[in-house]
């Protein structure tokens, strides 16, 4: 395992990284950084986050979260919050706290036993094969948290099995009515009409999701609205695609 980076006079998080190596038992993990390498060089460039969590409280109530958060939000950047099921009441929370930028983050739940023993991990721009990245976050103490990163190979695993609980009818039906309402869409019928196929059979959609996209491109739809959809339709996808 390698130590990118990672300065700290922290005695708990030397005494914790002299350990790590033998306290892991997730192989795919290799290279260790602190949290500011990890804002600089690969959030910072990122379009599409993935948190998969236990726990947004510090989104929610610290100030200096808050802010880093929206100004995410501010640069056009995309969230999706993978959550354990019976943690609905953050996605209220959440929507009241960002009003703002609802449409930027959506959030999905999967059954808790999914859940290894870390407490969080986040994805960058999962649909990037070239530059994708994921790390495993783990906090040693009040002011100690460090990024491990996620091998490639095994991220393309974690990503596409992921992807197996994002596939929700629920959440694509939703996705179909939020873009069926805006007038780009409800002024051009055959817009229209592909978007209710996604609302009515969602399922076929995504399988046949390059022939979905191409129709909405032959159909004049705009580019920013259709890098949008992309988004919003990405979680469903698997990573190789």
């Amino acid at each position: 395992m390698e130590i990118k980076d990672l300065k700290t006079e922290n005695q708990e998080t030397c005494k914790y990284l002299v350990e790590l190596p033998h306290r892991l038992k997730f192989s795919a993990l290799d290279v260790v950084y602190d949290i500011n390498y990890v804002s600089e060089h690969y959030e910072s460039k990122a379009k599409v986050i993935w948190v998969i969590t236990t726990n947004l409280e510090l989104d929610l109530n610290n100030d200096e979260f808050f802010q880093a958060v929206s100004q995410n939000f501010k640069e056009k950047r995309h969230y999706t919050y993978i959550l354990p099921e019976g943690k609905e009441d953050y996605e209220e929370r959440y929507n009241k706290k960002y009003e703002e930028y609802i449409g930027q983050f959506n959030f999905v739940y999967i059954s808790e036993e999914t859940f290894d023993l870390f407490e969080e991990i986040v994805i960058y721009d999962p649909d990037d094969i070239h530059n994708r990245s994921g790390f495993v976050l783990i906090t040693i103490s009040n002011d100690a948290k460090l990024y491990i990163k996620i091998s490639n190979d095994n991220l393309v695993q974690y990503i596409d099995k992921l992807r197996l609980y994002f596939r929700d009818l629920s959440d694509l039906k939703k996705i179909a009515q939020y873009f069926q309402i805006m007038p780009e869409i409800k002024n051009n019928e055959n817009l229209t009409n592909e978007f209710g196929r996604l609302f009515n059979t969602p399922v076929s959609i995504i399988q046949d999701y390059n022939n979905f996209i191409s129709n909405l491109q032959s159909y004049g739809i705009s580019n920013p609205l259709l890098e949008d959809i992309k988004t919003k339709l990405s979680p469903f996808r698997k990573a190789n695609e």
